[in-house]
């Protein structure tokens, strides 16, 4: 029978379903407040201004514009200048790799800087490379210099190395005995002298700042643990009694050796005294002095 509507069709042979045509879709404008605006938001993540897709692409911000304007020379760019400008974000990527290492991410980033621009210097176009591919190692390369090389306190690259097997023979020992190695140990273990051990251990150490400058602290000062001028006066008072309280001679002879700087010998000559009297005598005058500093 031929009696169906226009637009319907038969149903095929042998499927399951019947094939809806184009007219039984419904119109755009019939479909539910919902999918409309599920629509609506699909086709906005795919479509973007040409704004959203150059700053997608890496293209330089306003901010870096305007930086590079400053720095370039007022004779145009060059496209080495155009190098540069264009892939600060480059910089920006490299250096968020090395955060929370102990260098300010201000230091990090003026080392991918300097890194950036000696990959600007030496880029060839006729290598048939992209200029990031070139760039991303030589900015690393810097950055990873100022972990190896910097530091608050410049120290020679010897002293360094020496600092670094230090700090692995003491942490050796440590696992091995179960207590910190003394100076003359650590030394004995790496056959230098116990002074350049023990320069070696300072190299190592960071340095401190006196401001604080986390958010934990709110910024205070630490307080360096220094000698009151109070205590000094009172120690000069209480030694320049002490000095008058001795005989002539005895008071004579410590004026001589930490006064006038006279060696034991020199003193000796001059008090009519051989250098052994001088010695034993000097002993037992600081002992006495000693004793009644610590009792007062």
């Amino acid at each position: 029978m031929s009696g169906k509507k226009n637009g319907e069709r038969a149903p095929a042979s042998g499927g399951c379903g019947a094939s809806v045509t184009n007219d039984a879709m419904p119109a755009e404008k019939d479909r539910p407040p919902a999918d409309r605006a599920a629509r609506e938001k699909k086709s906005s993540h795919v479509k973007m201004s040409p704004d959203e897709a150059a700053k997608r692409r890496g293209a330089p911000d306003d901010a870096n514009k305007r930086y590079c304007a400053k720095a370039l020379p007022d004779n145009g760019s060059t496209p080495r200048d155009d190098r540069i400008c264009n892939n600060v974000g480059l910089v920006h990527a490299c250096a968020r790799r090395f955060l929370s290492r102990g260098v300010e991410y201000d230091d990090l980033f003026q080392a991918g800087c300097v890194g950036l621009i000696k990959a600007a210097d030496g880029f060839d176009e006729s290598r048939g490379l992209k200029f990031s591919t070139y760039a991303v190692p030589v900015i690393l390369g810097e950055i990873r210099r100022l972990f190896r090389e910097g530091g608050t306190v410049k120290i020679s690259r010897s002293l360094k190395e020496l600092s670094m097997r230090t700090v692995r023979a003491r942490d050796s020992f440590l696992a091995r005995e179960g207590h910190e190695p003394t100076m003359n140990e650590l030394a004995a273990l790496l056959g230098i002298e116990t002074e350049a051990a023990a320069e070696a251990l300072c190299a190592a150490m960071p340095a401190l700042s006196l401001t604080r400058g986390g958010e934990e602290e709110d910024g205070d000062e630490i307080d360096v643990p220094v000698d009151a001028p109070e205590e000094r006066v009172t120690d000069r008072l209480a030694l320049r009694q002490l000095l008058e309280s001795l005989a002539p001679a005895d008071r004579e002879l410590m004026v001589c050796r930490y006064v006038r700087r006279l060696t034991q010998q020199q003193t000796a000559e001059r008090l009519g005294m051989s250098q052994v009297q001088v010695s034993r005598k000097e002993r037992a005058l600081l002992m006495e002095m000693r004793e009644k500093l610590t009792s007062a």
